[in-house]
């Protein structure tokens, strides 16, 4: 018989999902400017390892992103059941007073060892993690894995500033232990900074940071292993001025989705040099807005700057800001910053005024108005519970409070799929309560 002729077209899925399936865990190359580079007699060769920073918050389970990580990291991550920052739960009991761990040691933390895990909970949930390290490079290409249960991101440059970092590879979001394989060149020998978020949701929780092999990711090393790159947890005092670093900001710098009541809010902190916050300044896409932007005060080594715009943008609108301030360790002597996103795709009802206008104030919990009357076909289960969404409480139309709204959320029992359901909406430019 006639061997049956082959379709030339038919074997190229294979190959491509071969392919794509070889590359899911890589990530473009990035050649690091030669700015970057410090001197190596910068670093402090006696001290090895990295400086690690972990915190921890109360359940229920956070979101598995890097924009929750660095909240968190900041201090700056809100507990809805109490309107404030999270507390950090880690046990710092091996911890520096600064609230520092010294790692001497690899990057190699799980179910095994985790500094501060479980924490004063004990539990092994919502953990962000930081950690910084020096390595000493000479001029070539370099691979480097992470290998993380959930999400983590590699930076370079300036890592104390979320504006003036490289971005080296990472992976947003939850998985179970995989690798994330990045590579980077250095075209100048020097100290090169680097730096490690880590974020854990729920379940299995586990973060190794590799260099590799370049053709073959397999052959590994931890940094600063046995037969690794060495790491240096600090420079020399004195040899590297610092300026002042924009440490957190909202939105993100390239986010989607923003909320269109936004603005930017940023958090500035001194370096070796303080920043002056007379000359902080702010324009939104090209305009002055500094006279209706907050600016500090100065909370201890920190200045906290929050705008937030007088009209809303369009939707799908891309907004830039820039935040400029002296600062004499620059070229030129000021820092410009530039945070750009897009605005998310909500809706504006510019309603007539209200025929009848019922705040609900005045309506005791569990109730309705006088003269209100609901029905529904239901059956229920007999139990009424307003902490419950899920009992006969809630078959009907019923006033609840916003503390009550926020405890639940808090202690999640919401069924976000039937009950406050409510997408990002305003009235008259006004955020409406219910999308709150």
């Amino acid at each position: 018989m006639r061997p049956q002729k082959q379709n030339p077209r038919s074997w190229r899925p294979v190959l491509l999902g071969t392919l794509l399936a070889s590359l899911a865990g890589a990530q473009a190359q990035t050649v690091i400017p030669e700015s970057v580079a410090l001197p190596s007699s910068a670093v402090d060769k006696t001290k090895p390892g990295f400086v690690v920073r972990v915190f921890q918050a109360t359940g229920p389970q956070l979101p598995n992103t890097l924009a929750r990580t660095e909240d968190q990291i900041a201090g700056v991550l809100i507990n809805p059941a109490t309107g404030q920052p999270f507390e950090n739960i880690a046990d710092l009991s091996l911890f520096n007073p600064d609230g520092t761990y010294t790692e001497e040691g690899t990057i190699s933390y799980g179910g095994t060892f985790f500094p501060g895990i479980p924490g004063t909970e004990f539990t092994t949930i919502n953990i962000a993690m930081e950690a910084i390290t020096y390595l000493d490079l000479q001029p070539g290409t370099y691979t480097m894995i992470v290998n993380s249960d959930d999400g983590f991101r590699v930076t370079t440059g300036n890592v104390r500033d979320r504006l003036a970092e490289i971005r080296l590879g990472e992976f947003d979001g939850g998985r179970d232990a995989g690798d994330t394989v990045f590579k980077f060149t250095v075209t100048k020998a020097g100290v090169y900074p680097f730096r490690l978020i880590y974020q854990q949701g729920g379940g299995g929780y586990s973060v190794d940071w590799y260099t590799a092999d370049n053709n073959d990711p397999s052959n590994r090393t931890h940094l600063n292993g046995p037969g690794g790159i060495p790491s240096y947890r600090a420079l020399k005092p004195g040899t590297v001025p610092t300026g002042p670093a924009i440490v957190w900001v909202a939105p993100q710098h390239n986010s989607i989705n923003a909320s269109p009541s936004a603005g930017l809010s940023a958090i500035i902190e001194d370096g070796s040099v303080a920043l002056n916050t007379a000359t902080v300044k702010l324009f939104r896409n090209g305009t002055d807005v500094t006279a209706a932007a907050t600016i500090g005060p100065k909370s201890g080594n920190r200045t906290r700057v929050n705008y937030r715009p007088s009209t809303l943008p369009d939707p799908l609108a891309i907004e830039e800001y820039k935040l400029v301030f002296d600062d004499s360790t620059v070229a030129g002597g000021k820092r410009e910053a530039i945070v750009r996103y897009t605005v998310a795709p909500y809706a504006n009802y510019n309603l007539p005024d209200p025929l009848w206008l019922e705040t609900f104030d005045n309506v005791p919990e569990g109730t309705l108005p006088a003269g209100w009357t609901t029905y529904c076909p239901i059956p229920g289960n007999g139990i009424e519970d307003l902490d419950d969404p899920n009992s006969d409480s809630y078959l009907v139309w019923v006033v609840i409070s916003r503390q009550r709204v926020l405890d639940i959320g808090a202690a999640g029992r919401w069924n976000a799929g039937q009950r406050l359901n409510t997408p990002e909406a305003y009235i008259k430019a006004r955020r409406s309560k219910a999308s709150s």
